[in-house]
């Protein structure tokens, strides 16, 4: 077996004039060309898919994949999940059928994934769950649940002997690995009748209790199992309340946070200090006026924060001077002295 078979199926509902692509940095995928994605071809009303051979030897690492979406009139759009990867774990199989499910950009639930979420507001929520899995492993299931509380897990539930027949009793729990964002739950549904339909719930691991059933339809599942190969579906995000996380915070400009060692207005290093309050407040956000240089004209028009002269230049008013003056020109700094006590005392 020198080459995976790997189909990709994704659940889109097009309308006519819209075509999709599957991309990625690596040479199967286009190398990053749009020119070079992979199309992907019309199944059904709600179905797009490709099918491609990959060298064993190139599965050595994850190999991320993504999404585009062309519009009629030639613009392209990329769905938001920038998680998809072959995973080097596949390339025991003889073959792999991907189903996904496509993130729109604006859905609120990826807020949940960006790091002042992941590594610090949800950390404490992200609690590790270990299923033993079954000997035989045909499909696997991943779904995203980003606020869920700590000792709670997702589960699935379905009308098959493997997903309970909607009995909560029996409801699959799912894994939660280290460091993964997805919830898993690995099942051998060789033999079931399809297709099948679940749904995912929440489970209380502590009490051992079903507390309910994600919002909306039943889903369906129309992948069949593989003789020598896995189905893997991504289910995106599981339909559950997006707005029950809560923080208070602060917004400021950052000239107002003069501290004792400012220049007579506020810089960069006293967020620091900012940051540190709020922690001590309980605050959980903090919003801050733009910070681009806006010297165009040289005269009192230029101190309005929304006319940045370049979207990447920091102004210089913000600089703690202090901070990174060399000790060559130390000495100039302790010149200013006297001037940095009386800005800093109006």
């Amino acid at each position: 077996m020198s080459k995976l078979k790997l189909t990709f199926k994704l659940r889109y509902h097009t309308h006519p004039g819209q075509s999709l692509f599957l991309g990625g940095e690596h040479t199967l995928l286009g190398a990053g060309d749009l020119a070079q994605a992979l199309p992907l071809y019309y199944v059904d009303a709600e179905t797009w898919q490709v099918t491609l051979e990959a060298p064993r030897t190139a599965l050595k690492q994850p190999i991320a994949y993504h999404y585009m979406l062309r519009q009629a009139d030639g613009s392209t759009e990329c769905d938001a999940d920038l998680g998809r990867a072959i995973n080097p774990d596949w390339s025991s199989q003889a073959a792999v059928v991907v189903t996904d499910s496509w993130n729109p950009p604006g859905l609120v639930e990826n807020v949940f994934f960006t790091e002042p979420f992941q590594k610090v507001l949800l950390k404490s929520n992200q609690s590790e769950l270990l299923v033993p899995p079954p000997t035989r492993t045909t499909h696997q299931f991943r779904v995203k649940a980003p606020l869920l509380k700590r000792g709670k897990t997702l589960c699935l539930l379905g009308n098959s002997p493997a997903l309970g027949e909607w009995n909560p009793k029996r409801a699959v729990r799912m894994n939660r690995k280290p460091g993964e964002v997805f919830l898993a739950a690995n099942l051998d549904l060789s033999g079931e009748a399809l297709p099948l339909e679940y749904k995912y719930g929440v489970f209380d691991v502590e009490r051992g209790t079903f507390l309910g059933y994600e919002n909306g339809e039943n889903r369906r599942l129309v992948e069949v199992a593989l003789a020598q190969g896995q189905v893997i579906v991504n289910d995106g995000f599981a339909r559950l309340p997006a707005e029950t996380w809560r923080g208070a915070g602060v917004a400021i400009p950052v000239f107002s946070l003069r501290s004792e060692r400012s220049f007579g207005v506020g810089e960069f290093a006293d967020l620091k200090l900012l940051v540190d309050w709020c922690g001590h407040a309980g605050l959980k956000l903090v919003q801050i006026l733009p910070i681009n240089d806006t010297t165009a004209t040289h005269t009192w028009a230029d101190s309005y924060p929304y006319a940045a002269i370049s979207a990447f230049a920091l102004h210089s008013l913000y600089l703690n001077l202090a901070g990174m003056v060399s000790k060559k020109n130390r000495a100039q700094l302790e010149t200013l002295e006297p001037e940095r006590q009386r800005l800093n005392a109006l």
